[in-house]
């Protein structure tokens, strides 16, 4: 009966031969994602051969192999500190059609620090996903290699040009959505100039709106332009009115308690003198399911009402899913809120 044991015990595992190093495992290890190569190695849909000991022969990296079979093993992806061959192990994945491993690898890529060293020597570290977060930019196609950056032997991209002083606020608005930063003059004449350089298109869209709020910020009425954006924050900038932030408080439906208010921005900053920028709490908007576009606009038409605002809030497409509204004043009618009064 221990012998029957011990040769049940012995199939129940798996010899496979990768590019010449040898690993034992077993069968409910290599099965434990169904539909994958080692389902079908194991059923014997797929040619294969093996070595001299029974090993199954596989012509793939042994020494990348490892990590495959400890994702296998613990279902999670478990690398050393300073791995650096996401490709390869990119190419295994796909080889051995674990498609879970290669989320797993995506993810993990997208959350490794990258290093960009400035003319002056300066080096800012962010992440893949924050520096990906516009589409068609310069990082977009420095990090996909479709512009070729030099790197120094850290690995470090080496740019050409840029300006270090300011580049702070970049990593901050990729990393918010939105310009919260407070600028003085030189640093948003510097911040446009970049924008154009490293075709951050969004960016300079949000620059823009706070050009014109600072163009705008003496004005009698409430000039803003809200940012709704389906896949990252909505977002608004407006101007100051005159130093009164109520301009956009939401007033309860409860008529007995009027002085229960809640801002539609949940996240305010002064970015220049009499104007600011806030992330939306789109809940306001719409409380029981994601705002609509449509939503929004009955919203600022509603807040503002039909003698307050001379027309509907202007779109314009900025990217695929982001759309800017802008709200322009009735000069002759100053932008308060409604408030509900106990009748």
């Amino acid at each position: 009966m221990a012998d029957e044991h011990e040769v049940s015990r012995q199939d129940n595992y798996v010899g496979l031969n990768v590019g010449g190093k040898i690993f034992k495992t077993s069968r409910s290890t290599l099965l434990c994602i169904p539909g994958s190569f080692f389902s079908s190695l194991l059923e014997g849909s797929v040619p294969s051969a093996k070595d001299d000991q029974g090993n199954f022969l596989i012509d793939q990296d042994g020494k990348i192999f490892r990590h495959v079979l400890n994702f296998l093993r613990y279902g999670k992806l478990v690398l050393p500190e300073g791995f650096g061959e996401y490709s390869l192990l990119e190419c295994q994945a796909d080889f051995f059609q674990l498609e879970k491993l290669s989320e797993y690898i995506e993810r993990h890529v997208s959350m490794m620090s990258v290093g960009l060293m400035f003319p002056d020597g300066k080096i800012f570290y962010t992440t893949k996903d924050i520096l990906l977060k516009e589409e068609k930019s310069f990082f977009t196609k420095m990090l996909s290699g479709e512009a070729v950056v030099p790197r120094d032997f850290q690995g470090i991209y080496i740019l050409k040009r840029g300006d270090s002083k300011v580049f702070h606020h970049i990593i901050n608005y990729l990393e918010k959505g939105v310009i919260f930063d407070p600028l003085n003059e030189n640093e948003l004449d510097s911040l446009e100039k970049e924008a154009k350089h490293f075709g951050l298109h969004l960016f300079a869209d949000h620059l823009k709106s706070v050009r014109f709020m600072i163009s705008r910020r003496r004005d009698e009425g409430l000039h803003i332009h809200f940012y709704y954006c389906v896949n990252s924050p909505c977002v608004v900038y407006k101007t100051l009115h005159g130093g009164y932030d109520r301009d956009l408080t939401y007033y309860g439906s409860c008529a007995d308690k009027p002085d229960k208010t809640r801002n539609l921005l949940h996240n305010r900053s002064t970015v220049y003198k009499g104007m600011e920028s806030g992330v939306v709490d789109m809940e306001i908007i719409n409380s029981t399911k994601p705002a609509s576009l449509g939503d929004v606009m009955s919203y600022l038409e509603e807040k503002g009402g039909p003698n307050r605002i001379p027309s509907k809030p202007k779109q314009s497409h900025l990217s695929q899913g982001c759309i800017r509204l802008e709200v322009l004043p009735n000069p002759n009618i100053n932008f308060y809120p409604r408030q509900y009064h106990k009748t």
